[in-house]
């Protein structure tokens, strides 16, 4: 007796590999050595294409992450952000210096003041001691800041808010205006996302391991120290 094969059992038809739908095997593909119908054919096409571009997103996501975590990439990214939180820190440092060198010689004065005798010596000798409580915590803001502290940058944040706050109070609205620029920089600089991520506890070490990365001066840090000098130079003529 002669043995019946698969083909003869569906009529000359063979059996889709997924499917098992008997198919003429003109209308078969041969896919990884296994016979698929047509319907089965594009299935399976777009599941592979599926799978081709998850594995292709798996990896782009793999290489962002590492380059995430790369310190040289992260302090490239960084670098602009650095210089204007460093401009920042310098317009404490300066201000703070300057307005302590400024009460110490109001301090100074005030005893040799003898014209008028009392009013004027008593408003000389209190903006002295205003300008010398207050000025050297400028400083140390200002240094706090040039080191990335986080503390820093809260101090620095409370003091732009409240001289925005004073100018409210303040007659001359040209004055208000170039203050409000003034701690509009400095706000925007220290609220940046970017700054958030300087200000964290690990990027000093990020810094450490990548001291060949320079960077230069961004072009809104120029303005604000041109904008600042251009302001003192006005009110010294005037």
């Amino acid at each position: 007796m002669e043995t019946e094969t698969h083909e003869d059992f569906f009529g000359g038809l063979s059996p889709c590999f997924y499917c098992g739908e008997p198919t003429f095997p003109e209308y078969l593909t041969t896919i990884d050595g296994r016979a698929i119908c047509d319907t089965c054919r594009s299935t399976q096409v777009r599941e592979r294409k599926e799978a081709i571009v998850a594995a292709r997103k798996t990896k782009e996501a793999e290489a962002e992450e590492a380059a995430r975590s790369d310190p040289a990439t992260i302090r490239n990214h960084h670098r602009g952000q650095e210089l204007h939180i460093r401009s920042v820190a310098l317009f404490y440092l300066i201000v703070g210096s300057v307005s302590s060198a400024f009460g110490l010689w109001l301090l100074s004065q005030a005893p040799e003041l003898v014209t008028p005798p009392a009013e004027l010596k008593h408003r000389v000798f209190g903006a002295g001691m205003v300008l010398g409580l207050t000025a050297p915590a400028f400083v140390w803001i200002g240094a706090g800041i040039w080191r990335f502290r986080p503390w820093a940058r809260y101090a620095a944040t409370c003091c732009a808010v409240a001289s925005f706050a004073l100018q409210l109070f303040n007659p001359s609205l040209i004055h208000a205006l170039y203050m409000a620029l003034l701690n509009g920089y400095v706000l925007k600089v220290l609220l940046d996302p970017k700054s958030k991520r300087i200000f964290g506890a690990d990027y000093a070490q990020i810094i450490q391991a990548t001291p060949e990365v320079k960077g230069r001066i961004p072009e809104l840090a120029l303005a604000f120290w041109g904008f600042l000098l251009f302001g003192l130079i006005v009110a010294a003529v005037n």
